[in-house]
Order: C-alpha cells, then structure tokens, then sequence
C-alpha cells in the first residue's frame, strides 16, 4: 500500500503551486493555445464559405455576367422578330392626310401596314371588307390628339399599341400582330 501512497504524492507533488490547473508548454499556456485553435478553425470555415459561394456564382453566371440558368425566356426578349403577312391600308402613294387638335392645326400624313400571322384567310379577309372602317378609326385616331402627343420615338410605340388595339376590338375574327409606318410625318403650317 505504501508503494500506491506514492506515486499519488508524485502526481500532486508534480505541479507547481502557483498555477491554477494550466499547464504551460513552452511559452505559451494551455488557455492561449485553445484560444488560436478555435480563432484558427472559424477563419478556415469563413475562407471555405467564400471560396463555395464565388465557385456557385461562377458556375450560375458566365464571364460577361448572364445568367445561364433554365430559365424560358419570353418571345420579347429573343432575336428576331416573327414574320408576318401585312396588309397594307393605304394604296400605293397614298397617305391618310388630316390635322392634328392643336390651335393652329397641324397637318399629319400617315401610311401604314398591319401585321398579321401568316396564313390567317379570315384576317386577310376581314382586313380587305373593313378597310375603310380602319382609315376612318385611323383618321380619327390622329385627328383627336395633339402634335406632342404624337411625335418622337416613345409616342409612336404608344400610337402603335392604341391603334392595334383599336383595330383588334374592330376585328372579329383575327387580330393583328404589329403595325408598322411607311410614313408617318407632323408638319407645321
């Protein structure tokens, strides 16, 4: 018994009285090595996050920045436009002429063709018995605005979208697709 009595002296008797349970390896305590242990593993955990999330990016965008995802995309946003049948509602060098509602009046010459899918008898049909109910709708159209209400690139979408709009809600069995100018002028007098 007296031979297990002292190897437990050893053991107490080992440390140093001074310390509070720490023991000190080289230069630096027990306390201050857990300390870098888990300083260490959150930084490697923070750079293998970010090295995840720029490889994710990556793969969903390419260089330029576009999106490669799955994604339909609408007809708007493709290529080229669709082809369409177009019926023309003025004849050959003729343009629908009258004057605008401002005070003085301006003068507005306008020629279009509306576009229709291709192949549509009924549209084709319907176009050629009501095309004098469309220049009259398209006379009266421009003849009930004002020039500024008329002119520039973002008016002339606006017109486009109020006359095929107009022209359709006249149609009964087809509706037109576009509508594009020939010419399409205000003038001063």
């Amino acid at each position: 018994m007296s031979d297990e009595l002292n190897l437990a002296d050893l053991d107490e008797g080992g440390k140093e009285e001074g310390q509070s349970g720490g023991k000190k390896i080289g230069f630096l305590s027990e306390l201050t090595i857990q300390i870098l242990k888990w300083a260490a593993i959150i930084i490697g955990a923070i750079i293998f996050i970010v090295v995840v999330v720029v490889i994710t990016v990556n793969m969903i965008t390419d260089a330029r920045g576009a999106s490669q995802s799955r994604l339909p995309v609408s007809e708007a946003y493709t290529g080229a436009p669709p082809v369409y049948e177009w019926f023309r509602v003025t004849e050959e060098n003729e343009q629908l002429r009258g004057t605008t509602a401002d005070t003085p009046r301006q003068t507005f010459l306008v020629s279009l063709h509306l576009g229709y899918d291709r192949d549509s008898r009924t549209v084709t049909t319907e176009l050629i018995d009501r095309r004098i109910q469309i220049r009259g709708l398209v006379l009266r159209y421009f003849s009930n605005r004002r020039a500024n209400e008329l002119l520039g690139a973002e008016n002339q979408e606006r017109v486009k979208r109020d006359l095929m709009n107009s022209i359709n809600a006249l149609l009964g069995g087809g509706q037109i697709r576009d509508i594009e100018f020939d010419e399409y002028q205000i003038i001063e007098f």
